[in-house]
C-alpha cells in the first residue's frame, strides 16, 4: 500500500513533529510521534504517493502533515525534471492525534552572518529571461527566489520561538524532520479546502510591464 520506512529510520521518526501556532481554526496544533511515514524520491511515484496520502485522510481518525516539494509539480504537469535532490519529493506523516507543545525556556536563539548564494550576474541574467518570457506570453507571473545562508546560535526550537514572538503570522510552522528542520514565518496561505471551496491568500502580485 505504501513505501515502507527503513528499519533504521523507525526510531528516528520519534524526532519528527509539526507545530502550527495558529492552525486553520486559529488554535495551536502540535503533532508528534508519527505512526507512519508516506514518502517518495521518485517522479514516477508522485501520483501513487498522493493517492496513499488520500487513503489515510479518508479514514477520518488521523492527522496528516508533511510537505510536497516544488519539483514534484513537474510530474503532475507531465514535464521532465533534471534537478536531483537528497530530500523526498513528497514526505508526509500520520499522527493519531495532537499533543501539547512546550515552548523553549531559553530565548537566546539568533541568526547572523547572512550571505546570498546567488551572484549578481546570474540574478540579472535570470531576471532578464523572466521579462523575455513574459513579453512572449509564455508566463504572466514568476515567483523568483534564490537561496541565502546564515549562521545561527541556539537550537531550532529556540530560533523558531524567538522568530514567531517577533513576527507573529497566521501561517507560521515549525517542522522537525529526520534530516532537517523547517522554520517558517509565512504571512500567506497557499490554499485551504473546506468541502468544495478552496481559499488562497497569496502575498505575491504581478505588475504590467
Amino acid at each position: 500500500m505504501y513505501e515502507a520506512t527503513p528499519i533504521l529510520a523507525t526510531s528516528m521518526l520519534e524526532t519528527v513533529s509539526f507545530y502550527f501556532p495558529s492552525s486553520i481554526d486559529q488554535r495551536p496544533l502540535f503533532l508528534a510521534h508519527p505512526i507512519e511515514r508516506i514518502f517518495t524520491f521518485k517522479q514516477n511515484e508522485i501520483l501513487k504517493t498522493l493517492r496513499q496520502i488520500d487513503e489515510w485522510s479518508q479514514k477520518n481518525k488521523y492527522f496528516l502533515a508533511g510537505y510536497i516539494s516544488y519539483e514534484a509539480g513537474y510530474s503532475l504537469l507531465g514535464l521532465k525534471c533534471d534537478s536531483a535532490s537528497d530530500n523526498p519529493l513528497i514526505d508526509f506523516y500520520v499522527f493519531e492525534g495532537p499533543s501539547k507543545y512546550k515552548k523553549s525556556e531559553c530565548g537566546s536563539g539568533s541568526f547572523f552572518d547572512f550571505q546570498s548564494l546567488e551572484t549578481q550576474e546570474n540574478y540579472k541574467q535570470n531576471f532578464s529571461e523572466i521579462h523575455s518570457q513574459q513579453r512572449k506570453g509564455n508566463t504572466y507571473q514568476v515567483n523568483y527566489t534564490y537561496q541565502n545562508s546564515c549562521r545561527s546560535q541556539g537550537n531550532s526550537q529556540e530560533l523558531f520561538d524567538k522568530l514567531y514572538a517577533a513576527q507573529t503570522t497566521k501561517y507560521a510552522a515549525f517542522v522537525q524532520l529526520v534530516d532537517f528542520d523547517i522554520l517558517s514565518i509565512s504571512p500567506e496561505l497557499f490554499f485551504s479546502k473546506k468541502r468544495q471551496a478552496i481559499q488562497s491568500k497569496p502575498m505575491k502580485g504581478t505588475l504590467p510591464l
